[in-house]
């Protein structure tokens, strides 16, 4: 397989922060310095979608849960949960601010088998949240 070229990208690869794979659809979703979330075929190289974000992407993370694609972007310092990946273009989809911390997120990452979304901070804080119930715990 070759390379993923993206010649016509290059601020936004520049400043890229983090990027996930989503496997079932063969896409790589990417996001960075410059407020966007573009979505790539990976086969192809085709830019499949751009959507602007309102803060500087500094982390993503997406998972299956219960059949349904749930996706959080980690921007600037807080967390944005979106309940179904795949309505994220079309906007009519349930989104809502899960965590803030005093620092940039750093990392996020699902835990599918208790339904978690556990995020880090700059500062070394961690978070996670419930997604069935949206209670958030705090460790320093």
């Amino acid at each position: 397989m070759e390379a993923l070229n993206f010649n016509n990208y290059n601020q936004h690869i520049s400043g890229l922060s983090d990027f996930v794979i989503n496997e079932p659809k063969g896409e790589i979703i990417t996001g960075g310095e410059d407020f966007v979330l573009k979505t790539f075929k990976i086969e192809t190289r085709e830019n499949l979608s751009s959507v602007d974000i309102p803060d500087e992407i500094k982390s993503l993370a997406l998972a299956t849960i219960n059949k349904i694609q749930v996706f959080a972007i980690g921007q600037g310092n807080s967390v944005q949960f979106f309940d179904n990946y795949d309505l994220i273009e079309t906007g009519d989809v349930n989104s809502f601010l899960l965590t803030e911390f005093n620092s940039f997120v750093r990392k996020m990452l699902f835990n599918k088998k208790y339904n978690l979304l556990i995020a880090f901070s700059e500062d070394d804080d961690i978070h996670i949240c419930h997604l069935d119930n949206k209670v958030v715990f705090k460790y320093k």
